[in-house]
């Protein structure tokens, strides 16, 4: 997948994600694309300079970013998400603990999520657009009641059991 072909496959879904951040390929990518069909085991770190493409599911015990992307086709199962850097998961998130940090990274969920505890850390953004459930929602700044509204006005059906 080259960064042409995404921008075309995804160019409507990725104009639906700008409601509290926006989502932007080009930056995404700006080091590169490397492209994987799935991305499983224990701990997985990413770090590299390039983003990464997925074209199927991940599946791991947890997954570290440092810094630049990963574009999820698929749906991701983990207990842990640790993100520096932004995230794009075009089907469901399943996880225990979510965490972000940094403005100006994101992370954008088209699909279902279902997320126990998720905590924004220093303006870090997390865009839920479809369905399901998130246990409690933190941002140090304060600011989940109208991030939920964005989600909300966007056509989200998300509910947060918790948030603070």
């Amino acid at each position: 997948m080259t960064l042409a072909q995404l921008k075309k496959k995804h160019a409507a879904a990725v104009r639906k994600m700008d409601v509290a951040a926006p989502v932007d390929l080009e930056y995404m990518f700006r080091d590169g694309l490397d492209e994987v069909k799935e991305l499983t085991g224990e701990r997985i770190e990413r770090t590299e300079a390039a983003g990464l493409y997925v074209a199927g599911s991940v599946k791991a015990r947890s997954l570290t970013l440092r810094g630049h992307a990963i574009f999820v086709e698929g749906d991701v199962e983990l207990e842990t998400l640790d993100l520096n850097g932004n995230m794009v998961v075009m089907g469901d998130l399943t996880a225990k603990t979510v965490v972000g940090e940094v403005e100006p990274f994101t992370l954008t969920v088209m699909g279902k999520v279902t997320i126990g505890d998720a905590r924004m850390k220093h303006s870090f953004v997390m865009q839920f657009l479809g369905s399901g459930t998130v246990g409690r929602l933190r941002d140090d700044e304060g600011a989940s009641e109208e991030l939920v509204a964005l989600w909300r006005d966007a056509g989200s059906t998300v509910e947060v059991a918790k948030i603070g």
